[in-house]
């Protein structure tokens, strides 16, 4: 028997939260658990689950914050409740398929090798879908202009660039020690379990959509067609790509200090982190590019590239 726990923030999503739910109470590998964090919602979100909860089978708890704490820290304080071998991420707006939970549990299984001291965490692709599930892309990935990377080396990208989403993640019980506490400087949690599992860890991806990314007016961040003229003018944005990079610098440095309290200075781990770290606070670009720290695609890199450099020398010219 594999107790899994899933973690649901949620903030006025009386619209779409009892089809997610709904969507987890058909799944064919029954969860544990669901922690449900509410982020003082404004609607009836937190009545809709209740009244879901008093029907179902699966132990519902609903925590509600005392203030708002935003999207990653209220699943952070949703995390550090769960009491299941693996945890699941959830979102309040999408539909899973009946099989995600048991395909990612087969998957996580493997890369543990009954060794559950691993940290190890798997994701899916998903399939992008619009407000009423009409299918926009089969893949998330590639509509994002994204693809899976199994090199060893990923958090080099990752550090840069998230492509793990947290709705479409499953990770086990050791991940989610080496995880905590969050750095407060992290952008959103599933960024900053995909950073710290990829230095420290194992990831694997399962190559098939398990989860209908549902696109409407409110989504925190949602899916956006790389392709398309908007996806192209986003690259472009000067104040919102520059506000990114700052938010980039500052998560990696409360990385480094995580890093630093885990392991300590003298490890190669905590040395690896600290050098691109001072790269990135210095704009060294082409230190950067040798030594493999990227976005994916070769435009949103050059982008990155670019703005950064523009960014060091903006920083130096204010001191």
């Amino acid at each position: 028997m594999h107790n899994i726990s899933i973690v649901m923030a949620t903030y006025n999503g009386a619209k779409f939260v009892k089809e997610q739910l709904d969507s987890i109470k058909e799944q064919k590998q029954k969860p544990y658990e669901i922690i449900v964090v509410d982020d003082c919602s404004t609607d009836n979100t937190v009545e809709i689950i209740k009244r879901w909860a008093e029907t179902s089978s699966i132990s519902c708890s609903i925590h509600v914050n005392d203030k708002n704490m935003g999207a990653c820290k209220s699943f952070e304080k949703g995390l550090l409740l769960t009491t299941g071998d693996y945890i699941a991420f959830c979102d309040q707006d999408d539909v899973w398929e009946k099989d995600k939970l048991s395909i990612s549990l087969n998957k996580i299984k493997d890369i543990e090798q009954n060794n559950s001291s691993i940290p190890a965490l798997v994701y899916t692709d998903m399939r992008v879908v619009d407000e009423k599930l009409n299918s926009l892309n089969q893949s998330f990935l590639a509509y994002e202009g994204m693809k899976n990377i199994d090199a060893k080396d990923k958090y080099k990208v990752i550090m840069l660039h998230n492509y793990i989403t947290g709705c479409a993640l499953l990770m086990n019980k050791k991940a989610k020690e080496e995880c905590i506490p969050f750095s407060n400087k992290a952008i959103m949690h599933d960024w900053w379990i995909a950073l710290v599992i990829s230095v420290i860890g194992k990831i694997g991806f399962i190559n098939k959509p398990m989860v209908k990314y549902r696109q409407h007016g409110n989504n925190v961040y949602g899916a956006h067609s790389y392709f398309s003229i908007q996806g192209m003018l986003g690259l472009f944005n000067f104040n919102k790509r520059i506000i990114r990079i700052r938010e980039i610098i500052a998560q990696l440095q409360g990385f480094k200090l995580f890093m630093k309290k885990k392991y300590g200075t003298e490890s190669n781990r905590y040395i690896e982190i600290d050098k691109i770290t001072s790269m990135l606070e210095n704009g060294e670009v082409y230190k950067l590019w040798k030594n493999g720290v990227c976005q994916q695609g070769k435009i949103r890199t050059c982008c990155f590239y670019l703005l950064l450099y523009f960014f060091s020398i903006i920083k130096k010219r204010a001191v």
